[in-house]
């Protein structure tokens, strides 16, 4: 007669924990991401309209592109293991930086992917003296290209 339940929310249940008002807002905030998926989902098709310059231009596209395919099956556990970290350091105010994860991941990729390591180089060239001389032309101890 005297049960007593103890039944947590959702978000509690993700956790794994009481959250305090701030980490439900961001954890309420990530899932709403979710709403907006499909969206990054049919953009995410259009990466690979450029040709493809290198192999780390496409294994760039590949981990931006994976970054935004596979959102809804790494969020919640990115969600229950940043809020253990902040809890392990003692910060709570980490756990707010956890929507920041995928959104870095993402932009790290791209600009790898613009750098100058994903540009096409000619075969045979020599890297310690390869120089880009402009979109066309570039240079190196052995040859002009």
């Amino acid at each position: 007669m005297g049960q007593k339940t103890n039944s947590k929310g959702l978000i509690a249940r993700i956790l794994g924990e009481q959250p305090t008002p701030d980490q439900k807002t961001v954890v309420q905030l990530m899932l709403l991401a979710l709403l907006f998926w499909p969206i990054g989902l049919f953009v995410s098709i259009f990466f690979w309209d450029a040709p493809i310059q290198s192999s780390i231009d496409n294994f760039c596209r590949w981990g931006a592109t994976y970054t935004i395919w596979l959102y809804p099956i790494y969020v919640i556990p990115l969600i229950r293991l940043w809020f253990e970290f902040s809890k392990k350091m003692g910060k709570t105010w980490l756990f707010n930086l956890c929507p920041l994860v995928p959104v870095a991941v993402f932009f790290l990729f791209l600009a790898f992917a613009s750098s100058t390591y994903a540009e096409r180089k000619p075969e045979g060239y020599d890297p310690s003296t390869y120089k880009r001389l402009n979109k066309t032309y570039a240079l190196d101890v052995n040859y002009a290209y």
